[in-house]
């Protein structure tokens, strides 16, 4: 059966076009999902027009963000005609345009799509389905005893525009293919995501961004200060890592980045106390928590850092001298910070915190300053055992007056079975019997046997590093 939809004629470059607007309830019918564009054909790469849509996706996250958001928004489909026929449009009258407005031939009117018609999606497949398979129902996790889940009352009437590109008359199938395949990867390739920085800045629904930017507006040693946002004095917006070539002449004072931070908040509220984000599901990342859990997550994230920063009162001081990886070791103006630097923040140091608060458990009297004492207790010149060179390492490894660099191959490998365990025992939160540490011995041997090319070296490295123990 023939639909008829309100629509708007455009051109662009070579497309002439019609944007319309359809239910959500008529799509099943009128729109079809293709892979092949020439179903005879399905054995070439040559007529390959779509991905294959992926129904897990479809009914899972994208069904539930139909299911359960209500300022649920889709940008517009893009569909293609594989049939050449004349296009059924009829112009509307626009004798009650203002007059200030010059009316224009072929602007508005109706589109009818025949039944011989045969419209594929060519951008949007996974949308369809999702929308398809929420009016059915069909969403992973949707109850009937739970709203949450349940198609939205009126869904069918809710409406999506739709850039319906008709084939061009007179040309071959051969020359439909390519235009359309062409197309397709205009739309897919060009689009470029944003980044996570921007990402954080916007999302107004996942939980952390909410968080971290609320953080940066309420706990002062965060704040822009003033500044615009994206030039904040203590949290840099972009990129994620601190230049060490920027910060060793030029100076940084920010305390770290946007993304830092905001991975370190998600390590950081890894608790028990709130079994939501223990740990952190998709949906923390999609869904926006009701205002009450929401308060509750930025009250104990602020806590953490003021008890944070209340341990560790360097922080407070201007940190545009405490990152200098090669100023002389007795430099009593230029030093190194290793809770300074992004990929030690996010490796080591957030896990650090939220393994001594987990420790002391929820039934404790303590306030998280007294908790989290023994992070004053870390070794904090990065140049120095134990930091070098197991994640501070020389550029030459053969060359002892080499230029310093943080490790970046193996990095987290290094932090998780070396480091983590390491600090832990050093600052006096666990205990290591001689097994044990034996077997960290050998860890770190074998990650400092290219700049020690002797055994001698490594006891003389491994004998200072037990002596840092407090």
């Amino acid at each position: 059966m023939s639909k008829t939809f309100p629509g708007i004629r455009v051109s662009m470059g070579n497309w002439n076009y019609t944007t319309i607007r359809i239910k959500f309830s008529d799509l099943g019918e009128t729109f079809v999902f293709q892979r092949y564009l020439d179903e005879e054909n399905k054995d070439s790469l040559d007529v390959v027009g779509n991905r294959e849509v992926n129904q897990g996706r479809a009914t899972k996250d994208m069904g539930k963000y139909l299911s359960r958001k209500r300022d649920r928004f889709y940008s517009t489909i893009v569909v293609a005609n594989l049939v050449e026929n004349n296009e059924n449009w009829i112009d509307v009258d626009e004798a009650t345009t203002p007059e200030d407005i010059t009316p224009e031939e072929n602007r508005l009117g109706y589109l009818t799509l025949n039944d011989n018609d045969k419209h594929y999606i060519l951008d949007g497949q996974h949308r369809v389905a999702s929308i398809l398979n929420v009016l059915a129902g069909e969403v992973d996790g949707i109850d009937g005893d739970n709203e949450d889940y349940s198609t939205p009352e009126g869904f069918g009437d809710e409406q999506i525009t739709v850039h319906v590109i008709n084939r061009e008359p007179g040309i071959s199938k051969a020359e439909m293919i390519e235009s359309y395949r062409r197309l397709f990867t205009s739309l897919n390739r060009n689009a470029k995501p944003t980044d996570p920085a921007t990402n954080i800045a916007l999302d107004e629904d996942d939980v952390f961004a909410l968080m971290t930017r609320h953080l940066i507006k309420h706990f002062d040693p965060f704040s822009s200060r003033g500044a615009e946002a994206v030039d904040n004095p203590n949290i840099q917006f972009k990129p994620k890592g601190i230049n060490a070539s920027v910060a060793a002449n030029q100076g940084t004072g920010v305390f770290t980045s946007l993304e830092t931070l905001y991975k370190m908040n998600i390590t950081m509220m890894n608790s028990p106390k709130f079994p939501d984000l223990n740990p952190a599901s998709t949906d923390d990342f999609k869904f926006r928590p009701d205002d009450n859990d929401l308060e509750d997550y930025n009250a104990e994230i602020l806590k953490i850092w003021e008890a944070i920063f209340d341990v560790l009162p360097e922080f407070h001081e201007d940190r545009r001298n405490m990152r200098k990886h090669n100023a002389p070791i007795d430099s009593e103006e230029n030093t190194d910070h290793p809770f300074l630097w992004p990929a030690i923040q996010e490796g080591v140091f957030a896990h650090l915190v939220r393994y001594i608060l987990d420790k002391a458990g929820t039934a404790t009297d303590l306030s998280y300053s007294e908790i989290l004492k023994p992070l004053s207790k870390i070794p904090k010149d990065f140049r120095k055992a134990p930091w070098n060179p197991v994640v501070l390492v020389p550029t030459k490894p053969d060359d002892p007056d080499s230029p310093l660099k943080i490790l970046a191959r193996g990095a987290d490998k290094a932090f998780k079975e070396a480091m983590l365990p390491l600090l832990k025992y050093l600052i006096g939160i666990t205990e290591l019997d001689d097994d044990d540490l034996a077997d960290l011995k050998d860890i770190f041997q074998g990650y400092t046997r290219a700049s020690f090319q002797n055994t001698e070296l490594f006891d003389q490295y491994w004998e200072e590093t037990l002596a840092l123990r407090n």
